[in-house]
């Protein structure tokens, strides 16, 4: 997982305070770079963010995320100290590792006597890794096994250290953006224990939801919701709908939107307010135009509506995309304020939608392995068995009719074009190399 930011000017020294909010996007944007470079440290990465994420702020009531760990935790004395809980002396390394392991540790992860914390060393790679193994390494073994063995017993040290203390609010905006990354990254890694706690997380979503509705807090009174807690929370559950195919999920993200327009959209001048028109009267209600440490709520909200309307079919969600876009034509003609809305409305541009419909568990496979081998963020693909295509054939005419007499039939769809259903492998990459970058009329 990653600490919140640096305190030194060689990035080495961090606020060791750990945020959710950070750390789900991370693992997207690793997921994203592996997608794009092919790079495997990206995509450890993204799995071990996820899984620090979870172990770290994933206790939270009915399947919630707590916001954030503090950065400061308990020493032996009893005293609080930042950075404690992360941070190592080479005698407390030596205590636990083999003098081999003790001695790879403090060379590649840079311990220096006395370290950069009260004492204590923030291990780091002082320098590049690949040098450090053939100077060192590889005449005693293996890299990879050391590290293997030397980091399962610091991390089951460091376990037994008192655990930094926990913001433990849950809530909506942070814990929406943790659905993406579960049901992301646990699709593109096969991680089924990751999408069992997407799928979590989303039932604690719709219980908030039937309860009165989304509020600030997934759980317990409160608030009520901003628009990036409506924006984060039915970005996550439509990712999920792409992995699952759930009609539950995509039901449950049209709602949400119906909410959101009815409560939130100025119907004078465009775009979505901050706070609801039946929350507490302001003097002045904000319309979030500039993406800071999460994108801001119109920005996320592009990217939520061509994909819903990608996926229903229903052209009232590109509709308000194009009246959302006018809004801010302003601020993107600016060029730096809302990044995360160029990338919507360029993905909406080029946006496409591939159904994979398999007669039985896995049939699709070679299929939906062509399309993983490119990274098309503009392109959603769903897989869907055969006996439950029926719910979302309404707004997709591709799933309307009968089949092709196939395994696994491939529907490649762009804007109001659907191409012809493909069974093999080779036609599917030919059509989506055919189609690649090709921008959606609009």
């Amino acid at each position: 997982g990653f600490h919140r930011y640096a305190v030194d000017a060689h990035w080495q020294v961090p606020h060791f305070e750990k945020m959710l909010y950070d750390n789900a996007q991370l693992a997207v944007t690793y997921l994203e770079g592996y997608e794009l470079c092919r790079e495997p440290r990206y995509a450890e990465l993204a799995q071990e963010t996820v899984e620090a994420t979870m172990a770290l702020l994933g206790g939270g009531e009915g399947g919630g995320f707590y916001a954030a760990a503090d950065a400061d935790s308990l020493t032996p004395n009893g005293e609080l100290q930042e950075g404690y809980y992360f941070t190592w002396t080479p005698a407390e390394v030596a205590e636990h590792l083999s003098a081999e392991e003790a001695t790879w540790v403090a060379l590649r992860y840079g311990m220096a006597v006395p370290g950069d914390v009260e004492g204590r060393s923030v291990l780091h790679v002082p320098w590049d890794p690949d040098a450090t193994t053939q100077a060192w390494i590889e005449p005693h073994g293996s890299a990879h096994a050391l590290w293997t063995a030397a980091r399962a017993k610091l991390l089951a040290a460091r376990s037994l250290r008192p655990a930094p203390r926990l913001d433990t609010k849950i809530l909506s905006s942070a814990n929406g953006l943790m659905l993406s990354a579960l049901a992301r990254v646990g699709r593109a890694f096969s991680r089924a224990d990751f999408i069992a706690r997407a799928q979590q997380l989303a039932a604690l979503v719709a219980r908030a939801h039937a309860q009165g509705g989304l509020r600030r807090s997934l759980v317990g009174p409160g608030a009520g919701a901003f628009l990036d807690d409506y924006a984060s929370v039915i970005g996550g559950v439509l990712d999920l709908f792409v992995v699952t195919a759930a009609p539950q999920a995509l039901a449950l993200a049209v709602a949400l939107q119906r909410e959101l327009d009815e409560r939130f959209w100025d119907h004078e001048n465009g775009g979505y307010f901050l706070t609801a028109k039946d929350a507490e009267r302001l003097l002045w209600r904000d319309k979030p135009d500039h993406d800071g440490a999460e994108p801001a709520g119109n920005s996320q909200c592009a990217h939520n509506l061509w994909r819903l309307e990608l996926l229903t079919g229903e052209s009232r969600y590109g509709e308000r995309l194009r009246q959302l876009a006018s809004t801010f034509a302003a601020v993107l003609a600016e060029g730096w304020r809302m990044p995360a809305l160029h990338a919507a409305l360029d993905d909406a541009d080029h946006a496409a939608r591939l159904m994979v419909v398999e007669r039985h568990p896995g049939a699709g496979d070679a299929l939906l392995a062509v399309a993983a081998q490119t990274f098309r963020p503009s392109l959603l693909v769903v897989r869907i068995s055969a006996s439950a295509q029926a719910p979302l054939a309404q707004g997709l005419p591709e799933l309307r009719g009968p089949q092709p007499e196939a395994a696994a039939v491939a529907h490649l769809c762009a804007g109001e074009r659907c191409y012809a259903p493909v069974t093999q492998p080779l036609a599917l990459e030919e059509l989506l190399t055919h189609t690649q970058g090709v921008a959606t009329p609009r």
